[in-house]
């Protein structure tokens, strides 16, 4: 199937009311529109699946499971679309305020602000869970942060919640089938395998990002699939005990966030909510622990700035990752016992 110029949509009113203004964002399946909501005269963003092929029903009924996600927390679907060809979209709340990867790359948050990004964005997860729903795509660009005006500290608004398993499900059957469209650097080790994904796995990215907030680096690399899979699987995590600003970490914080990565899914927090219980905990350590003599880190180096792409593993990688897998279920691989 060929993919038709997203360049030639700029202008177009969508059913007679999603005005297509600008391109904010492109990836190997889909391009994100921003838009005019010209009925409630709005902003919107529109997300058109132009890498894939009309989508079936389940595509619908998948995407009013998303419409009933009700948070301030997370960012609102408003519908679904088609074009007249078929192709599949969706209409989405426009982003507001700073992405966490913008934040991040002028400098280390602080832990404070750290501790209450993490706080809202688990209890938006909490929320889709509750709704059945796991977000499977928890990374920086997903969140977008605005200011606290109780605390006057970030709080996160968490885009693209199921979106991820839409895709997946409008993938089916075609060449992008059986690859993992979350962020290779913060997808868990079973969503890898599709090895029964559940909430666990966006704990695991919350512990992922935590860590990347406060050490100013992480501890997976960029590499081919095999290679960031298996990292994922096997790397070191290095513990937390100062971080890159200066600040000493409290224990049951840097525990917080070490068991949140566990490579195995049942030695990780079992739910979001159980996660920020901890990290409410943490924060009673917190104020307590003047920073150590360091300067504030610049930008962080290792997370890419191009376009996420999805990443596929061949049939040999697969059942090569696969056997590891098989291997370290069997045999505990916790890395810290």
């Amino acid at each position: 199937m060929e993919r038709r110029d997203p360049k030639t949509l700029l202008g177009r009113n969508l059913g007679g009311r999603f005005r297509l203004d600008s391109i904010a964002d492109e990836s190997a399946h889909s391009v994100v529109y921003l838009a005019v909501d010209l009925q409630k005269q709005r902003q919107v963003a529109v997300q058109l699946m132009l890498g894939l092929p009309p989508p079936g029903p389940t595509f619908e009924q998948a995407a009013r499971r998303l419409r009933s996600l009700h948070n301030t927390l997370i960012a609102r679907l408003y519908a679904s679309v088609r074009l007249a060809d078929g192709i599949g979209g969706l209409v989405l709340e426009a982003p507001e305020g700073e992405t966490l990867f913008a934040r991040m790359q002028r400098g280390v948050p602080t832990i404070d602000e750290t501790l209450n990004v993490l706080d809202t964005l688990l209890q938006a997860l909490v929320a889709c869970h509750q709704a059945g729903v796991v977000h499977r795509d928890v990374r920086p660009e997903n969140i977008l942060l605005t200011l606290d005006t109780d605390s006057m500290l970030p709080r996160a608004k968490l885009h693209g919640a199921g979106l991820t398993e839409l895709i997946d499900m409008h993938a089916a059957g075609t060449h992008l089938s059986g690859a993992m469209h979350g962020h290779p650097l913060f997808t868990a080790p079973e969503q890898w395998v599709n090895r029964g994904v559940d909430a666990r796995a966006d704990v695991y990215a919350v512990g992922l990002l935590g860590h990347v907030m406060l050490s100013g680096e992480h501890f997976i690399r960029p590499g081919t699939p095999l290679e960031v899979c298996r990292q994922h699987f096997r790397a070191p995590r290095p513990p937390l005990k100062v971080t890159a600003r200066g600040q000493r970490v409290p224990p049951s914080l840097a525990a917080a966030l070490a068991q949140a990565a566990k490579p195995r899914p049942e030695a990780r927090f079992t739910t979001a909510e159980a996660m920020r219980a901890a990290l409410l905990t943490a924060r009673v350590e917190v104020a307590s622990r003047p920073p150590l003599p360091r300067p504030a880190t610049g930008p962080l180096p290792d997370l890419e700035t191009a376009p996420v792409r999805p990443m596929k593993l061949d049939a040999d990688d697969l059942n090569r990752i696969t056997a590891e897998l098989a291997a370290a279920l069997d045999h505990a691989f916790d890395l810290d016992d």
